[in-house]
């Protein structure tokens, strides 16, 4: 800003660079109560439903191998004595929420579309095609009230409840699930005329048609990849864009493509600052997670003696804890999990914040544009206070606030009272 002399006298710096007004943001939403709690109902809801998959599918070695013995087994482990996976043993302080999330929600995709020179048997398909189906489902439904929430408070500043943010999720469900399954059909669908070529390759005289259809098969080739990496680097997006536009799944789709080819760098940049301040987040939750059960265990141990605190928790052989122990150990799992909830609200508000400074450079979308449902919280005319010298004025989003919520509980309209 500069004043009459043309003087430089002030920079405003969410003008020059508006990531500053919304990344930095990020952390503050990710930590409410409303995204904890949803995040941490989706994480068990999804791995219930993938740790069943995986029982079925256990006495495959195929199986064992690709989703036990690797790091995406680390989404299911096994039930502990609380009856929750230990998330705390094989924890990586140091990998940022918004990445490893990425990772997590994208394996079973990147096993699926492995190298071909790793045979996969068919129960192997079938249980990534299960689990991706299953997390794809359970995300649409958690996934997409945590970015509706997120982007309300991102664009408009306003709290909606966990209610309505499910609401609306049920309501574009199809939406949020189709924008990601669309591509992958098309991949299945333009992988059948090649897989043709492929039987034509179990006998040696047909061999030679293959191999004269080859580079069809590899202009096919290139637009499954085009599909697959836009789809792998932009799924994120999709059901940012369907919670902050209210699309369609083809609404979705086109941006998040759009998006990523158009501002590919900024995307990377826009991503590895999240990915900062998911850092620290996450260093910060998990050793406050951390610390309340070592202090709890301590204060314990003090009345009960470390000695007998130290044989109750201590694995003896096979020997199975007590019930009261393991009901011990299912609480301390639920401060564990509550703080991996920290880890899935900050990646799918960071996918929100993501798509809406992307947006801006691709449209030239205004960051508080939103579009607005009947179920979200309404805005009426600010009410109005008065100074001391008695000139009205707009009051303070605090009073405007409690405003909004008297009218709403009392159907009253009158308006606070002057200071």
């Amino acid at each position: 800003m500069k004043d009459q002399s043309g003087r430089l006298t002030s920079i405003n710096w969410q003008e020059l660079l508006p990531w500053t007004g919304v990344l930095p943001r990020l952390l503050k939403i990710a930590l409410s109560l409303r995204m904890l709690t949803l995040a941490a109902l989706g994480l068990m809801i999804a791995w219930i439903g993938s740790h069943l998959i995986l029982m079925i599918f256990s006495v495959d070695r195929q199986v064992n191998d690709m989703l036990i013995d690797d790091e995406f087994a680390h989404e299911f482990q096994p039930v502990t004595a609380g009856g929750f996976p230990q998330h705390s043993a094989y924890l990586d302080p140091l990998a940022s929420p918004l990445f490893s999330r990425w990772l997590a929600f994208s394996m079973p995709l990147m096993r699926l579309l492995g190298p071909a020179h790793s045979p996969m048997s068919l129960a192997c398909f079938t249980a990534l095609l299960l689990i991706a189906l299953w997390t794809v489902g359970v995300w649409a439904v958690f996934g997409g009230a945590i970015t509706r929430m997120a982007a309300l408070e991102l664009t408009r500043g306003d709290k909606l409840d966990m209610k309505s943010a499910i609401k609306h999720s049920l309501k574009y469900w199809t939406s949020y699930v189709y924008a990601p399954l669309s591509p992958l059909a098309a991949v299945a669908a333009i992988s059948l005329p090649v897989a043709l070529l492929g039987v034509l390759m179990r006998w040696m005289p047909t061999i030679w048609v293959t191999a004269l259809l080859w580079p069809a098969a590899l202009l096919a080739g290139v637009v499954m990849t085009v599909l697959v990496v836009g789809l792998l680097f932009g799924w994120p997006l999709m059901w940012a864009a369907i919670s902050v536009e209210r699309g369609d799944a083809f609404d979705g789709i086109s941006r998040a493509y759009s998006f990523v080819t158009q501002r590919p760098l900024h995307y990377l940049f826009y991503a590895l600052v999240a990915g900062f301040f998911g850092l620290l987040g996450s260093l910060f939750v998990f050793f406050f997670a951390q610390q309340v059960v070592n202090l709890t265990e301590w204060a314990a141990s003090w009345g009960s003696s470390a000695v007998v605190f130290n044989n109750l928790f201590r694995a003896v052989g096979d020997q199975p804890s007590l019930p009261s122990v393991r009901l011990i150990k299912f609480f301390n799992n639920l401060v564990d999990m509550a703080a991996w909830g920290f880890v899935i609200s900050f990646f799918w508000t960071s996918a929100t914040g993501i798509y809406l400074l992307l947006r801006r450079q691709v449209d030239g979308t205004e960051l508080d544009d939103i579009s607005i449902d009947a179920g979200d919280i309404p805005r009426g005319l600010p009410p109005l206070a008065t100074d001391a010298a008695g000139v009205p004025k707009v009051a303070d989003p605090s009073s405007a606030r409690t405003q909004i919520d008297v009218t709403q509980a009392g159907g009253g309209s009158t308006p606070p009272k002057p200071d």
